[in-house]
């Protein structure tokens, strides 16, 4: 088999000559390793000079398919012939992103930052190829020792991604960076958030809204510190289309201390809860803040007696506030605290039975509270549901209610109860300990001790066949009715 010539690099340094295009269109095939030096060197000088738009596209569009070879790649990326393409002359713009696709996917090690500068200029002339190459040259960031001066073009020349077909793909890039690299997330997440929040309140594109919500979204994975941009939200919670991603957004950066006191965004979230669950979860979100909390308190007027969108969400939320137990006197005196007690109650559940006893039992109790609680309706329904319940859980809610109250004052609520209690002491069952218990602090009221000697409560506890457990309360019983004779 004849030997190829190599590359007649003298026809090379003619362009004008008869055989230079010949020579130029073999090269690719021709080239030896010893010749790459002097053949970009040639080529790339003719660009120092004004040269006609087709034989530079030509030299150009042949580097591209020489850089294809290995050892011709090696030795442009070493001689570092990346920085002396033609940026400053925008005719060949086109075939210079040729080859810079094909030294990112090949030898993203090229993009140094000497090339960054000249990168900048080529990013204002073609914003969406100049993404599309720094898209792949991020998934290489941990490899290079210094990605940086590329991968902050991102955020140095963010105006020129702005376009409408360019900006959904930089927003998704920007997340991209910050959830897959943790070192560009510690050094660039602040400024990834501040681009994409800028984004979201300027855009007027749905999809482009929609797109950045996501992506900001996304990026509260990895980045704890954002905020979601309160004023734009305020906007597109109000937006069908919006809703959802703005709610979510919010769930995962929501306001805090002052910034979470915003009385239109409160008001927005509780119109919205009380059709759209998520609402919900942005409020008990927030509550997890002190200051929020507090200022639902000073609000409650707006939110603690409406279902969001049921009454049981409603209590979920006020059980968030209600965790904090610096707001717990403020919660008692609110005038609406009695209400939404009342509308949890008239839910029927014995789970939220339980959680109200823990609640009151948790707060300071006056003979106020307690008249409230009567005035209101409140202790008649909870005594009326729990006992048509009838379970375990719902009873012995009740029974710990009634001994926790009548430890402070009396209510005409207990007077109703006294049968039930007598009931439940005879039946000798789980309950009967603790309703035993509250036999003997209702005892300190004339009229239910008197409900008890009609129900022969005296006569049950003087049996010998009395469980331990119930002997025990029995001796207690007695020796209180000693000390009131």
């Amino acid at each position: 088999m004849e030997a190829i010539e190599p590359t007649n690099l003298e026809v090379l340094r003619y362009p004008e000559s008869m055989g230079f295009i010949e020579e130029l269109d073999f090269s690719p095939d021709t080239l030896k390793s010893n010749q790459s030096v002097e053949f970009f060197e040639i080529l790339l000088s003719y660009f120092a000079n004004e040269i006609s738009l087709d034989l530079g596209n030509h030299i150009l569009a042949t580097i591209s398919k020489v850089i294809c070879v290995k050892e011709h790649l090696s030795v442009f990326v070493q001689q570092n012939f990346i920085n002396k393409l033609p940026f400053n002359q925008k005719a060949f713009i086109d075939p210079i992103f040729d080859i810079l696709y094909i030294l990112v996917t090949l030898a993203p090690v090229s993009f140094n930052e000497e090339f960054s500068k000249q990168f900048g200029l080529l990013i204002r002339r073609g914003p969406q190829k100049s993404l599309t190459i720094l898209a792949l040259f991020s998934q290489h960031f941990d490899d290079i020792d210094n990605p940086w001066p590329i991968v902050d073009l991102l955020i140095q020349e963010s105006s020129r991604f702005s376009s409408f077909d360019n900006i959904v793909n930089y927003v998704t890039l920007l997340a991209f960076l910050c959830r897959k690299f943790p070192d560009f997330c510690a050094e660039r997440g602040k400024h990834c958030w501040h681009k994409i929040s800028s984004i979201i309140v300027s855009a007027k594109d749905l999809h482009i809204i929609g797109a950045a919500y996501f992506s900001l979204y996304s990026i509260t994975e990895v980045y704890q510190d954002g905020v979601a941009p309160i004023d734009a939200i305020k906007i597109h919670i109000k937006i069908k289309e919006l809703q959802d991603s703005a709610l979510t957004l919010l769930l995962a950066a929501p306001p805090k201390g002052k910034d979470s006191k915003d009385k239109q965004l409160l008001l927005l979230l509780i119109s919205i809860a009380e059709k759209n669950r998520n609402a919900t979860l942005v409020l008990i979100r927030m509550a997890l803040d002190f200051e929020f909390s507090e200022f639902l308190v000073v609000h409650s007027a707006l939110w603690m007696t409406k279902e969001l969108p049921t009454a049981l969400e409603t209590f979920r939320l006020f059980f968030s506030v209600f965790y904090h137990r610096d707001l717990r006197p403020l919660i008692k005196d609110s005038p609406n605290f009695v209400s939404l007690l009342k509308m949890v109650v008239e839910q029927e559940n014995s789970s939220t039975l339980s959680m109200i006893c823990t609640i009151i039992r948790r707060i300071d109790i006056t003979e106020e509270f307690i008249k409230q609680l009567s005035d209101s309706g409140f202790l008649n329904i909870f005594f009326s549901v729990s006992t048509k319940i009838g379970s375990n859980v719902s009873l012995h809610s009740t029974f710990l209610l009634i001994d926790t109250l009548a430890k402070v004052s009396y209510s005409r609520e207990f007077l109703k109860m006294c049968d039930y209690v007598v009931d439940t002491i005879k039946e000798r069952g789980e309950l009967s300990e603790i309703a035993g218990m509250v036999a003997i602090q209702l005892c300190n009221y004339k009229k239910c001790l008197q409900a008890f000697q009609n129900k022969h409560l005296n006569e049950f506890f003087q049996k010998s066949t009395l469980t331990p457990k119930l002997k025990k309360i029995s001796a207690k019983y007695f020796e209180f009715l000693q000390k009131t004779e």
